[in-house]
């Protein structure tokens, strides 16, 4: 699997510069709704690659776009396999910049501060190093 991180990488990476050129309209439309159905596929690492697009997608698609993007980053932070909830803390850590407080408060800030408690030390450990960024 390790071969395939960088191609799914690049794969983001490009997303991002398509919507830095024809901007966040375009994205709205021809990108975040595939990502979103991608968040919910059967496969995790489709999952994984999602919530990370997204969170790449909510750095240049702007504040307004992030109600769309969010939920199914928190959605990961829930999910059965412990990769994909790992991978929602360092979604959830890449949008803290950007987010306003009360959504900190009311749902980013309480997905964390659960996952501190997961069984898996990985997601442990992202989650707290999150919940530190959202501290800050």
């Amino acid at each position: 699997a390790a071969p395939v991180y960088p191609t799914r990488e690049a794969a983001t990476d490009n997303l991002k510069q398509l919507t830095e050129v024809f901007g966040a309209e375009w994205a709205k439309v021809n990108v975040v709704p595939q990502v979103l159905e991608m968040s919910a596929h059967s496969n995790y690492l489709y999952r994984i690659t999602a919530v990370t697009t997204l969170a790449v997608l909510g750095s240049v698609v702007g504040r307004e776009s992030l109600d769309v993007l969010l939920p199914a980053i928190l959605s990961a932070a829930k999910d059965p396999v412990p990769n994909c909830r790992f991978n929602a803390c360092k979604s959830l850590q890449m949008l803290v910049p950007q987010l306003e407080a009360k959504t900190l408060d009311g749902a980013v800030r309480p997905a964390l501060t659960a996952l501190t408690a997961d069984d898996d030390p990985d997601v442990k450990f992202f989650a707290a190093k999150a919940l530190n960024a959202a501290a800050a």
